[in-house]
């Protein structure tokens, strides 16, 4: 599959196409995969998902996912043509659930804030991120990866320190 995106838009890979590459049967295929999204899925998450359940270090785990992207340009403009923006979404947001949800956690450790505050600022935090990647992607992935995820990093740090201190519940308030 990974051969196939390497010289193959994701979205003329069929499954067709991809058994007869491997040999397979097409029972084989579907007895693994409901379709050639959900092969997509199970790749993407075995390829990305590392980075982004490592730890909390959102910043080593972008930085990493940036340099793998970089490592395999034309597998990653093969998917990313191929997807609409709501699946690419969905991609992004879910690896990097975690990984933004623990980063604000223990920024907000010690202080009493709600989880679902917490959910909140991790949830800005991904968009934002989403909108750091895009660009990276669109500028093809020419930026100074170390130098645009410490600046990333720098606006984070400020703007979850300054969320985190904004959303302390009033002792007493459940």
């Amino acid at each position: 599959f990974e051969d196939m995106l390497e010289a193959t838009p994701f979205d003329k890979i069929t499954v067709s196409a991809l058994i007869k590459t491997c040999g397979l049967s097409k029972n084989t295929f579907y007895y693994h995969y409901q379709d050639i999204y959900e092969l997509l899925d199970v790749w993407l998450y075995e390829k990305f998902g590392k980075y982004a359940a490592s730890d909390s270090d959102w910043k080593g785990n972008v930085t990493s996912i940036l340099y793998a992207c970089k490592e395999h340009p034309k597998v990653v403009y093969n998917v990313f043509h191929s997807l609409s923006r709501d699946n690419l979404e969905r991609y992004v947001f879910t690896l990097t659930n975690d990984s933004f949800f623990r980063y604000v956690k223990d920024a907000a450790e010690g202080y009493e804030v709600s989880e679902d505050r917490i959910a909140d600022i991790a949830d800005f935090c991904r968009y934002s991120f989403f909108g750091f990647f895009l660009k990276f992607l669109w500028n093809r992935m020419e930026d100074d990866i170390d130098e645009s995820v410490a600046k990333l990093s720098d606006l984070f740090s400020g703007f979850v320190h300054y969320a985190v201190e904004q959303s302390v519940r009033p002792h007493g308030n459940n």
